[in-house]
């Protein structure tokens, strides 16, 4: 048995060594890779604003799209995962969420390509509509959710 080996008591559960901590995690505390993480997001949102405010025909339908289904997500959805999940499910979930949304980047690919769609354009389209609403989503909860629910949630 494995226990055996390590000298351990086999009926007691193996139990990993503590984390070392090393350089990289002292300098990148929590505070900071959430600064490093909004700003790079932050870059790669108003990089999509010039694409599509340069575009010859603005995919304005896309936008709207990716708003209203950005807007519904990141609102009710995510208010009714942060009610009824703790932390480490609610962050499973993400990985889960962005798991299945990197399989479907090649499934977007190969429809844009069948139906001929601007692969650069809609994609910033659907980036800026993203954008838009989550900033249509936190401006809602800022306005006009009661401050006893915010802090509930």
């Amino acid at each position: 048995m494995v226990a055996d080996r390590l000298g351990g008591d086999p009926t007691e559960p193996y139990m990993l060594p503590a984390r070392k901590v090393t350089h990289m995690s002292r300098v990148l505390t929590d505070r900071r890779r959430r600064i490093l993480t909004w700003l790079l997001v932050i870059l790669f949102a108003l990089q999509s604003v010039f694409v599509v405010a340069t575009a010859e025909p603005i995919p304005w339908t896309t936008m709207a799209i990716a708003a209203g289904l950005a807007a519904l997500l990141v609102g009710p959805v995510g208010w009714i995962v942060r009610v009824r999940y703790e932390v480490p499910t609610r962050d499973r979930l993400g990985l889960v969420a962005f798991g299945v949304a990197m399989l479907l980047v090649p499934l977007w690919i190969g429809v844009s390509l069948a139906f001929e769609l601007p692969l650069v354009t809609s994609f910033h389209g659907l980036v800026v509509g993203a954008l838009a609403g989550v900033v249509l989503v936190a401006l809602v909860e800022r306005l006009v959710v009661p401050e006893q629910l915010r802090t509930a949630w």
